[in-house]
């Protein structure tokens, strides 16, 4: 579902080109991941407890993909 909303939205803006959908699946996992460890109401707080998503994304993406 998320990657055909996506898909439609760059479709839209004119950046199909750009989609990944390894990328955006591999993503959306790790979001998963720590939502599920999260006691976080909101993204504010759940960006406060991990703050790594926000500044590090790339890094836990590979750790991610090559394990």
């Amino acid at each position: 579902m998320v990657c055909q909303q996506l898909l439609h939205y760059v479709g839209v803006v004119g950046a199909r080109d750009k989609f990944n959908r390894t990328l955006t699946v591999a993503a959306v996992k790790v979001v998963h991941h720590f939502a599920q460890q999260s006691n976080a109401r909101d993204f504010q707080s759940y960006i406060t407890e991990f703050p790594r998503l926000k500044t590090h994304f790339c890094e836990i993406l590979n750790l991610t993909t090559t394990q």
